[in-house]
């Protein structure tokens, strides 16, 4: 914090919401670099103003001539503005007491009596609005940047049934199986998928009687070594074979009354 600047911001004749905005500018002013670089949102929650309010009276201020203004992009990236306050700009006065400037901001009128302690840190508690004094360190806040906050992850979508019915399956199968996987909360992803294929063919089966097992005992996925003593076809005839020979009939019927 700089002294100079705020007892500068306290002798403008300025609207209250502007001079409000450039009290916490000078509160938070460099006065070895001449600069301060808070962000929209921080000025906004020390002025208890909202963002665009603050954006709207920072602009205001330096269309008037009391500051100016630099932006600020690093990697494409938004930083906050930097602000260069005008201190010979406006109204000028000789030095003030320090007394005066805590009475300027806490709005009374009778100076401090000699002796008393020194009451520097009330500019810092009134600006604040707290009992506390704060220190400050230009630059140092940290600066929520858009668009970086962390988002959740979602889960691999399930392989679409097309690639299935390209392996050999029914569609009515294909939409079965991925339909079983996601009852057994374990999603017929890619991943699963080309885990679904290498067991079957480690145990020497195809991917469709492979997923037939799996559907009519309710296992959640397929492994070799669940049928390491079984063979497929053996048994009753399997939904995919039963589709395949429907089908059949009712292309044998279709072509019987062409004729």
């Amino acid at each position: 914090m700089s002294f100079h600047a705020l007892a500068w911001a306290v002798r403008q004749k300025l609207p209250c919401t502007q001079k409000l905005v450039l009290l916490m500018l000078a509160d938070r002013h460099n006065k070895d670099t001449g600069q301060c670089n808070p962000s929209h949102d921080m000025l906004a929650d020390d002025c208890g103003l909202t963002r665009r309010s603050v954006m709207e009276q920072v602009a205001k201020l330096a269309e008037a001539g009391y500051l100016s203004i630099r932006h600020r992009v690093a990697n494409n990236v938004s930083l906050p503005n930097q602000y260069i306050l005008k201190l010979g700009f406006g109204v000028q006065e000789e030095v003030i007491d320090p007394d005066e400037v805590v009475n300027h901001v806490h709005g009374g009128s009778e100076p401090r009596s000699l002796g008393s302690e020194p009451r520097s840190p009330g500019v810092v508690n009134h600006v604040h609005g707290g009992s506390e004094p704060r220190s400050h360190k230009p630059g140092r806040e940290p600066v929520k940047e858009p668009g970086r906050e962390p988002k959740e992850k979602s889960a691999p979508p399930s392989v679409a049934p097309s690639v299935l019915v390209e392996a050999g399956f029914c569609p009515e199968v294909a939409a079965e199986f991925i339909a079983h996987k996601a009852r057994m909360k374990a999603p017929l992803t890619a991943r699963a998928w080309a885990d679904h294929v290498r067991e079957s063919q480690k145990a020497g089966w195809s991917a469709v009687d492979a997923a037939e097992k799996v559907m009519a005992k309710s296992w959640k996925g397929f492994e070799a070594k669940y049928v390491a003593n079984e063979r497929p076809g053996g048994g009753p005839i399997s939904k995919q074979a039963a589709l395949e020979a429907r089908n059949r009939a009712v292309l044998d019927e279709i072509f019987a009354g062409a004729r």
